[in-house]
């Protein structure tokens, strides 16, 4: 089974986000660990310049712990991708906004090899679960929707 680590470094909003990726990297079959995962994500921030130099130990850390890839998300990858996209052919900075985070990753890892134990799954689930609300929508149109169809 493919594993996880995560770390945040920041605000709230780094916190929220990292959720929202733990979320996400569940559902794709990924079994979170304390440290040390296959994949560590560090959610870093940018706001100074103390800042990314911590972002960048962190990712030199977990190197140096031994995760097989680390992804860089939050401002610090956005903001600050030069200085660390150079830090490693393991190291994957994604540079996506907050909400499409989650979704760049899944998406990153699967496609460098790295999967949880269902993949197909969850993503099948994912996809199910947008076309029943997307029926749901088509079925019980809102009195706002239905308004603009009769107007």
């Amino acid at each position: 089974m493919a594993t996880f680590s995560g770390q945040f470094l920041g605000c709230k909003i780094s916190q929220t986000d990292l959720a929202e990726l733990r979320e996400r990297l569940a559902a794709d079959g990924f079994e979170e660990r304390a440290a040390g995962g296959d994949v560590h994500v560090v959610n870093g921030c940018a706001v100074t310049a103390e800042a990314v130099a911590k972002t960048r130990q962190a990712i030199r850390r977990a190197l140096a712990d031994g995760a097989g890839r680390v992804v860089v998300t939050g401002c610090a990858a956005r903001l600050a991708t030069a200085d660390l996209g150079h830090l490693g052919d393991r190291v994957h900075v994604v540079a996506a906004p907050s909400e499409e985070a989650p979704a760049a990753v899944s998406d990153l890892l699967d496609g460098l090899g790295c999967r949880g134990t269902a993949p197909a799954t969850a993503a099948r689930d994912r996809r199910v679960s947008r076309l029943t609300a997307s029926r749901s929508r088509l079925r019980h149109p809102s009195p706002t929707s239905a308004s603009r169809i009769t107007a």
